[in-house]
Order: structure tokens, then C-alpha cells, then sequence
């Protein structure tokens, strides 16, 4: 008894959260867990700063927060905790000047970037 009673509280609540997820906008759908990786491969560069923008919108470019420089040889996960939609452009800025723009990564799926 106690069992079918969990089945039925989660078949209520998976409900629920249908029923008004579907009532919201296109726009205004949240999702869950988004997230992406930067992986440099470049041979000596650091990569200092990375930005932001929803692909195929004007809107502006966010700067993502590092903690510290991402080294040669190594990679970095984020997650994304306020957006709208998958598809983001990103820009990638390495300390000796040189710059890397990547389209349409899909941050629903957690692409990875590698940035030389």
C-alpha cells in the first residue's frame, strides 16, 4: 500500500508540473540542469574571459564569472542557471590577445567548446 501511495504522489506532482510548465510562454520555459565546458588545448595561452549571448538575438553580451584563468591544457565546466532557450553564442578571450567566438553551442546539452 505504502508504494502505490509514493506512485501516486509522484504521478500527481510529474502532473502538475506538466500542467503548468505548458501554461508558461515559449519564452519564459525554464530548463533544467543547462551547462557547458571550455576546454583549452591552446599550447601556452590562458583563457581570461568568456561571454555570452542568446544566438540570434541583439541582445547584449554577459561576461561569464571565472575564478581564476583557465590554463593551457586544461578545461573548465559551468553551469547556466538563468536562461531562456539552448542555443548561446560565446566569445573566449586568451591572455596573449587572441579571441574565439563559437555559435549556437547548446547549453541544454551541455556542449563542450575547445578553444585554441
Amino acid at each position: 500500500m505504502q508504494v502505490l501511495k509514493h506512485t501516486v504522489i509522484a504521478f500527481t506532482l510529474a502532473a502538475g508540473f506538466t500542467a503548468t510548465s505548458a501554461n508558461r510562454p515559449a519564452s519564459a520555459q525554464l530548463v533544467a540542469a543547462a551547462g557547458f565546458e571550455v576546454i583549452n588545448i591552446h599550447a601556452s595561452a590562458r583563457i581570461h574571459g568568456i561571454w555570452m549571448a542568446r544566438s540570434g538575438t541583439s541582445e547584449p553580451w554577459s561576461p561569464v564569472t571565472l575564478s581564476s584563468a583557465i590554463g593551457s591544457q586544461t578545461y573548465r565546466s559551468f553551469t547556466v542557471t538563468d536562461q531562456s532557450g539552448c542555443l548561446y553564442d560565446f566569445t573566449v578571450r586568451f591572455d596573449d590577445g587572441a579571441a574565439q567566438t563559437f555559435d549556437k553551442v547548446d547549453v541544454c546539452k551541455k556542449q563542450k567548446m575547445i578553444a585554441s
